[in-house]
């Protein structure tokens, strides 16, 4: 896989720095657009407990649309209403706006799926192991892809038909 050594282009030089160097280029550059995305949103309320925070986001010139992110201290798991981590393996702009409000230098490792990292082949890092969570996150993302398939393709099929 090939790497990057980046000129940082946003604000956050720590966390852009670090997924320049965990996730491969063309993954990168579609992260770095989520990191300068992520000055959209605002903080409409934070919801403190024991283990974890709550954050209820909105959107700049845009009251219709809020977004909530969850983010487990202990593990650093984050969970975002727009499901795209779970759906793409990729943190969203929601997610990385509540790394920055949290003053996070890196992505937490929950956040990053392997399969879209450098050491992608290489099982040096995790001693042979994946977590669970990413193993099921990994699953969840190839099972929405086919659940996208089969709501598409029957209104094609059914399109080509009709003409």
């Amino acid at each position: 896989m090939e790497t990057t050594s980046v000129v940082p282009i946003t604000e956050f030089v720590s966390l852009e720095r670090h997924a320049s160097i965990v996730y491969t280029r063309n993954i990168f550059m579609k992260l770095r657009k989520q990191i300068q995305r992520q000055g959209l949103y605002y903080k409409i309320d934070v919801v403190h407990s024991y283990e974890t925070v709550k954050y209820f986001l909105g959107k700049y010139d845009r009251l219709d649309l809020t977004w909530t992110v969850e983010l487990t201290r202990n593990s650093g798991l984050m969970e975002c209403s727009c499901t795209k981590l779970e759906s793409k393996g990729l943190p969203c702009s929601h997610i990385f706006r509540c790394m920055v409000m949290e003053n996070m230098q890196s992505i937490p490792n929950p956040c990053i799926l392997k399969r879209w990292t450098c050491l992608v082949g290489d099982r040096r890092n995790t001693g042979g192991k994946i977590s669970e969570t990413v193993s099921k996150m990994d699953r969840y993302g190839m099972l929405s892809g086919f659940v996208e398939l089969c709501v598409i393709m029957p209104l094609k099929v059914q399109s080509k038909q009709g003409t």
